[in-house]
C-alpha cells in the first residue's frame, strides 16, 4: 500500500508522520521519528495508545521513491541510508525491524552482516513472549546460539551460512516458514555447496517433503487396509488359516473330552 499524500501529514515540526485509514479502517496512526524509537501508535477513544503489533505497512518500498514529494520520504530521511537500503528489501515485519534498529547496535551490525537473521529475531519476538530486554540480551550471544533460540533446535555456522546465501528481490511473509521448515529439519547442508540460494529453492525442498511425507503415510494405510479389509486371499494365506483353524479345533476337543486317547509320541 502506497503511503499517499491524500492520507499522510506531518507535524508542525516535521518530527511526527499521521496516517488516516478511513473510512476503510477507521483507524487514525502516528510514528514518532527515528531518534525516538520510531514508536507506532493508533488513536482511540482515549487519545493516542501505543501498539507493539507491526502495522503491516512499509515504510521503505520501491513506490514511495516514485514520488519524493510524500510526506512519508521526508519523514525517512533521518533512517541511515545502509539501514534503508537493507530494510526496504523486508516488506513483513518492516516496521518491527525498524524499530528494533533504532534502539539497539548489535541489531545494527547483525542487519548489515545477516539481515535475514535479524528477520528471524523480530518475527520470534513478535510471536512469543519475549520482551525487548530479553531480544536485546538475545542479539549480544553468537548468531549460532541467537539461530538455536529462536529456531528451537540445535544450530551450527552451516545453518549461519545458510541465511547469508538466500538471495530475494523482496522478502515477505511467505518465504519465512519456508526458511523455518529448512532449518528446523536439518536440511541446510544440502545447499552448502551454493553460492546463492533463491527462495525458490526452499520451496521446491519443503513440496518435496511434504510428497514423500504424504506417500509414505498413503503406503502405510493402503498396506493397513490390504492386511486388515481385503477380501482377497493368497494361497498360501488360506493354507495357513486353514492349519490355525485345523490345530485350534484339536486343542478344544483335546481340553474338552476328559476320556480322549492318550497319543505317545513315535521312538
Amino acid at each position: 500500500m502506497i503511503i499517499s499524500k491524500d492520507i499522510s501529514w506531518l507535524s508542525e515540526n516535521d518530527r511526527y508522520l499521521y496516517i488516516d485509514m478511513r473510512p476503510h479502517l477507521d483507524v487514525v496512526l502516528k510514528y514518532s521519528p527515528w531518534e525516538e524509537g520510531l514508536i507506532f501508535y493508533r488513536h482511540t477513544n482515549i487519545g493516542w495508545e501505543i501498539d507493539n503489533t507491526d502495522p503491516h505497512l512499509p515504510l521503505l518500498c520501491s513506490e514511495h521513491e516514485a514520488d519524493p514529494d510524500l510526506p512519508v520520504n521526508q519523514f525517512i530521511r533521518s533512517i541511515p541510508d545502509d539501514i534503508r537500503g537493507v530494510v526496504s528489501r523486508f516488506d513483513h515485519l518492516q516496521t518491527k525491524m525498524l524499530q528494533l534498529l533504532a534502539v539497539n547496535d548489535a541489531s545494527m551490525a547483525m542487519v548489515l552482516d545477516i539481515p535475514l537473521l535479524l528477520w528471524l529475531v523480530v518475527d520470534y519476538a513478535q510471536n512469543s513472549d519475549a520482551s525487548i530486554n530479553d531480544i536485546k540480551i538475545l542479539l549480544k550471544e553468537k548468531h549460532e546460539e541467537v539461530l538455536t533460540r529462536i529456531i528451537g533446535v540445535q544450530c551450527g555456522e552451516v545453518d549461519v551460512q545458510f541465511l547469508k546465501k538466500i538471495v530475494a528481490s523482496h522478502f515477505n511473509h511467505r518465504q519465512l516458514p519456508f526458511i523455518k521448515h529448512t532449518i528446523y529439519n536439518n536440511r541446510t547442508s544440502e545447499f552448502r555447496h551454493w553460492r546463492e540460494i533463491p527462495c525458490d529453492a526452499l520451496v521446491t525442498l519443503k513440496k518435496r517433503d511434504d510428497l514423500i511425507a504424504l506417500k509414505k503415510k498413503t503406503l502405510e494405510q493402503g498396506k493397513f487396509f490390504r492386511h486388515s479389509m481385503s477380501p482377497y486371499k493368497s494361497p498360501y494365506e488360506r493354507e495357513r488359516q486353514r492349519k490355525i483353524a485345523e490345530r485350534e479345533r484339536e486343542e478344544y476337543y483335546n481340553r474338552s473330552n476328559p476320556y480322549r486317547p492318550i497319543r505317545h509320541e513315535k521312538p
